[in-house]
């Protein structure tokens, strides 16, 4: 199964990959964005084989919680140039079956944290809203009833993005959301910089 170049927004549910065992997925070039629901990969006692989460752009998630210990172990189970603006998240894990690198994070609350070698934290401070210098043009407002920022604008990467250059053309994906081709030193997230 491939799930690519989708954009879900004010989407009322959670990005949810844990209820059964799943094998051979490829989620890539997804954006995602102001979602009510976590972003979970195996948080149940299942199974995940030959699985690969690339070059997605994951924003304002209640939390983004991958591979809980004590999980059976996965054989391939790839999370790799994702830029992640969670309220809460885990981070980068380290073990076999898994490959979690070259993921960005800029998050907006305390969280339980572990980063891989070439992954980044570009909101070290957990300002809401962010004031790293990532998308083009992007606005937030404070949402009363829901107790928490949403986001809206432009989420192209800025020309000073530390997102850009920074992923490896190692996974023989080629484009991005919007099919413009992605170049040897590939920018994180679902759009390459211009």
């Amino acid at each position: 199964i491939i799930l690519r170049n989708n954009v879900a927004v004010n989407v009322d549910s959670q990005v949810f990959l844990g209820e059964a065992d799943a094998s051979n997925l490829i989620m890539v070039n997804n954006l995602m964005e102001n979602s009510l629901g976590p972003f979970a990969i195996n948080i149940d006692p299942v199974l995940h084989d030959n699985v690969i989460f690339a070059f997605n752009t994951l924003w304002n998630s209640s939390q983004c919680q991958i591979y809980r210990e004590g999980m059976p172990e996965p054989n391939g189970l790839v999370m790799r140039y994702n830029l992640f603006g969670a309220r809460h998240a885990a981070g980068d894990l380290e073990g076999p079956g898994l490959d979690f690198d070259y993921n960005l994070y800029d998050l907006h609350n305390e969280h339980l944290f572990s980063m891989a070698e070439h992954s980044i934290e570009t909101n070290p401070e957990n300002t809401n809203p962010t004031t790293t210098d990532l998308f083009v043009d992007l606005t937030s407002t404070w949402v009363e009833a829901l107790e928490r920022v949403d986001y809206s604008g432009d989420f192209h990467l800025s020309a000073g993005s530390p997102a850009r250059d920074m992923g490896l053309d190692d996974m023989g994906i080629g484009y991005d959301l919007e099919w413009t081709p992605r170049d040897e030193s590939p920018d994180v997230g679902c759009y390459e910089g211009r």
